[in-house]
């Protein structure tokens, strides 16, 4: 939900900022970002959580570019 471009619109003009998920079901964008991150233009310093829960161990690991367009 939430994941349009009218909604990213609306919530920067009101001064805001949003992360959106990018998901499977966009396969040409999502693509795209993955092969970006896999040699990105240089060294992205890297944030990872690890959660234990509901019977699973995962573990998560974040990396930004700013840089969007």
């Amino acid at each position: 939900m939430h994941c349009h471009g009218k909604t990213a619109q609306l919530v920067r003009e009101r001064g805001g900022e949003w992360l959106f998920p990018l998901k499977a079901n966009r396969p040409a964008l999502h693509n795209e970002v993955v092969r970006f991150f896999a040699e990105p233009p240089e060294p992205l310093p890297e944030h990872t959580t690890v959660d234990a829960g509901h019977g699973r161990l995962e573990t998560r690991r974040h990396r930004v570019w700013h840089e969007v367009d």
